[in-house]
Formats: structure tokens, sequence, C-alpha cells
């Protein structure tokens, strides 16, 4: 799996992702993403949750899922006076999770860590004594960061379970700009900064779920991601009269990580839930702007997100449309990214419904988001966005043996 990679500048096009290591992915899956991308406090037997690793045991001890999910995405970017649309899309992640026995239960998963991914540029006239120059400028960026994880959860007692996350992160940004000239006497000029990364990561996650009746249960969940070292190699390539290369290598961070989130279910047909999580990227080692390792080049981040699904009758409704999963969510967060002493802030809406495969557990899922990114400068660039996910859980119990009677 770690030889595969998902393209992650296909999956979001945003000149943002110029900072940092990127625009940061959502990993929620499909079914998740149309409650907000609540996660932390969910248990689903029928939904693969990397969110937090100790809803894995959550599994029949029968049961073995798959999940891949795609997605589509018509981004609307502004500033004073101009606008653009663009498309990206294409493949989002893939997962599988089995029982190991009836008290474990591990995952292996392909993900997304981050994307990179625009193309802008302008032209203006450059006055060099009686001649008059056009002069062209171009920005691009291209690339991200996947990461492949295997998790493991145990259930030690029937309400709690604990987990954890370990994940390999690896990846390749490129981004830089040019200057061309209408005089083609006059040599353009170049910058592209290759970022190379790879590191690791941990997740440790707990819940614990109170049975309040036969009807009734509620769960808390808590994680925690350490701070952990990351290796890069940058090389700094300048072309003006001719070509240099700078090739430096650098240990910088990734940022401790804490979240919270609760969850109701009502009969197993409502279910209600919100998630907090506290990213402390200020604390890290990274790269500002200008390729410069520093302290604090980062923001802080931490996202809110509620979400309710509702099934009229589960899994076992006459009707179709009684069996169906319609979800509804919200989301709140603040990038990470620091563009010259500005914070973006993000406001998300999603829809979702799960669409049951016939009398199997299996399950289409589709979310819609919609979200709005506010930057706090006025004359930056803002920008809204239209994401379709797509995801197919393949729910099977493969480890039932037929009996011929």
């Amino acid at each position: 799996m770690m030889a595969q990679d998902l393209n992650p500048s296909d999956n979001g096009n945003t000149p943002y992702s110029r900072y940092g290591y990127g625009s940061l992915a959502d990993n929620a899956f499909t079914a998740s993403r149309g409650m907000g991308g609540i996660g932390i406090g969910l248990r689903n037997n029928s939904q693969i949750n990397v969110l937090n690793p100790a809803s894995y045991t959550s599994i029949d001890s029968l049961t073995f899922l798959f999940d891949f999910g795609m997605n589509g995405q018509m981004s609307v970017f502004k500033e004073p006076g101009v606008s653009k649309t663009d498309w990206s899309g294409g493949i989002d992640y893939l997962a599988f999770q089995v029982p190991l026995g009836r008290q474990f239960a591990a995952t292996v998963g392909l993900l997304p860590y981050s994307y990179v991914g625009y193309s802008y540029g302008n032209e203006s006239d450059l006055i060099a004594g009686s001649d008059t120059l056009s002069v062209t400028r171009k920005y691009v960026g291209t690339g991200g960061l996947n990461k492949a994880m295997v998790g493991f959860a145990y259930s030690p007692i029937k309400s709690l379970s604990v987990g954890v996350n370990a994940g390999y992160i690896w990846g390749v940004t490129s981004t830089g700009w040019s200057m061309a000239y209408s005089n083609t006497s006059i040599t353009t000029s170049s910058n592209t900064n290759t970022l190379n990364v790879k590191g690791f990561d941990l997740t440790f996650g707990v819940q614990y779920t109170l049975e309040i009746n036969k009807k009734q249960k509620a769960t808390i969940g808590l994680t925690y991601a350490p701070k952990m070292d990351i290796w890069t190699e940058l090389s700094d390539v300048k072309t003006l009269t001719q070509s240099d290369t700078i090739v430096a290598t650098h240990t910088l961070n990734l940022p401790q990580i804490f979240g919270i989130g609760v969850s109701y279910v009502y009969d197993n047909k409502l279910t209600v839930g919100a998630d907090f999580k506290r990213e402390l990227w200020s604390d890290v080692k990274a790269y500002n702007e200008d390729y410069q390792v520093q302290n604090g080049a980062l923001f802080d981040r931490t996202k809110i997100a509620v979400g309710a699904e509702y099934s009229p009758d589960g899994f076992y409704g006459d009707k179709y449309y009684k069996r169906m999963k319609y979800r509804l969510g919200f989301n709140y967060n603040n990038s990470y990214i620091n563009v010259r002493n500005s914070k973006n802030d993000e406001y998300g809406i999603s829809i979702g419904v799960g669409l049951p495969i016939l009398r199997q557990k299996s399950a289409l899922n589709v979310a819609l988001e919609y979200a709005t990114i506010k930057p706090g400068n006025r004359d930056f660039l803002s920008e809204n966005y239209l994401k379709l996910n797509i995801g197919l859980t393949f729910n099977e119990m493969w480890f039932l043996k037929n009996r011929l009677k």
C-alpha cells in the first residue's frame, strides 16, 4: 500500500495550499462527512471510523469491512474584481477492518494527509527606460502527502475500548514561480522549491459507552496525538542567468493534537454527536512562507463539528426508503497556515444519505459538502467550494460457516 499514491493534489485546488504542508485533508470517511465530519465519539459496527481507533472494537466478530471513497469538488475563488471557478477530484481513501477475536480488532488504510494544488498568475507592464515590457508571472504548486496507517483496538470490558493508530507519512510537494518578458532576449527567471517529506505519527484513542436503557446509549471519546518529528529534504532551484540548486535537510515537527467527542444513540435509529479538536501547530518547528525553518510559523487549529443520522426503521425496515440513513452536519475550523499574519476561517454544512445494497449491510454512502473560507485580511482570496463524496462500504460476514441440514 505504501507504494501507491492517492495523487492528493487532484483532490483539492487552492492557492492557500502553498503554505505549511499544504491544505490538510479531512480523514473522516463519507458517512461521517455527511454528519459534519464527527467521529471521535462514534461507535458503529457497519462503518470504519479512523478518527478514533478505539471505535474498531464495535465491529461484529464475524464481519469484514472494506471502505473505498472518492470525491469531486467545484471551487469558486474571489478577490476584489476577480472570480474564477475550478474543478478537482479523485480517489480519496481506502481501508479495511477485521475482528481479531471478541475483544480485538484491526484496521489498515491508505489516506491523504495534505494536498498542494494551484496555478494562477498575472500580467503587468514594466517601464525600462524608454521601453515598456510586458511581464507574465505564473505561480504553480503540485503534490501532497499520503499516509499509510495500521490501527489496533482492545476492549477489556464491554463498555470500554482503547486503541492506537500508527501512520507512515510520505510525499513530495513542489511550489514555484516564473517571470517571462515580452522581450525574448531577457532570460526567464524562476524559482522552484521541492519538498520531500517522510515521518511517522501516532494517535491514541479511548471510548466509554454508557447503556442508559435498552433503547438509549451514550458514548464519550478522547483522542491524543503526541508531537512527532518529521524529516524533510528541500531542493531550492533558482534560475536567472544560470541555474543554482541548494539542497538542505531539516528535522521538523508534527503537532500535539487533543480531541473529545460525544454521541447519543436512540433505538439504533437516531444518532447525534459532536466533536472538538485542538491542534498545536504554533508549538512546532516548520517552514515559514519563505521556506526558512522557524518556531511559531503556523497557527494553532481548532475544529468543531456537530452532526446527526436518522434511519426510520433501521436495517430491518420493509420499505427501502425507511432503511436508508439520512445525515446532516455542520463544522467550523480555522486554518493552521499563516499568510502574512492573516488567519483563515472555514465554515461548512453537509448532507448525506446511506443507501443499503439489497438486504445486505453493505451500503453506498453519498455526502454533499458546502464550505466557505474567509480570510482574516479582506483583500486576500476568499473561497467557496461544493464537494461531492461517494463511498462504498462492503460489510460481509466472511467468517460465518454455512451448515447443510
